[in-house]
């Protein structure tokens, strides 16, 4: 999962804050519009509900895509509901997109496709972001040589050149 923390900071960082609190775990999935986005049930007993302030991100509302609630003719987000998209939605406008499961990660969308209305959530963990590989050594720069202006002929015994260069013919 990829959170979008430059664009939606205050929604990547209240997930995180739920994440550590262990709030989610516990609550149950429940599907909207058929198997077209999964969201997590509120909790109903001791808990306090909060919102967020709406943060315009512009990225489309695709697959895997992670966007707040936002309750109708309402100009915040819920601070504790989110969705999980099973496939894009084009009429989905106004929301915040606050993050991505990784949808190249054949595995994690085939076990988000798996789960059904009413399964509940066992266990959720904030993982540091995986170290990108280190980058590749510079390619050494090349140097430029000196211009040669002339060239001096030297003779075995010369003065300048010794006796130990050897001569070519």
């Amino acid at each position: 999962m990829e959170l979008f923390k430059n664009e939606a900071p205050a929604a990547a960082a209240n997930f995180i804050d739920l994440v550590t609190q262990k709030y989610f775990e516990g609550l149950a999935f429940r599907k909207i519009n058929k198997d077209e986005r999964l969201q997590i049930d509120v909790k109903k007993e001791g808990a306090k509900t909060h919102t967020l302030p709406f943060e315009k991100t512009y990225r489309d509302a695709d697959y895997g895509s992670l966007v707040m609630v936002r309750k109708p003719d309402v100009s915040e987000n819920s601070g504790t509901e989110f969705q999980i998209l099973l496939k894009s939605v084009d009429d989905l406008k106004d929301v915040t997109v606050f993050g991505k499961l990784l949808t190249e990660e054949v595995p994690v969308m085939a076990t988000v496709r798996k789960i059904e209305e009413s399964d509940v959530i066992e266990e959720v963990k904030v993982e540091p972001a995986r170290k990108p590989p280190p980058a590749p050594e510079p390619a050494l720069e090349p140097v430029e040589l000196e211009e040669i202006s002339s060239l001096e002929e030297v003779q075995p015994g010369d003065s300048k050149g010794g006796d130990d260069i050897p001569l070519i013919s």
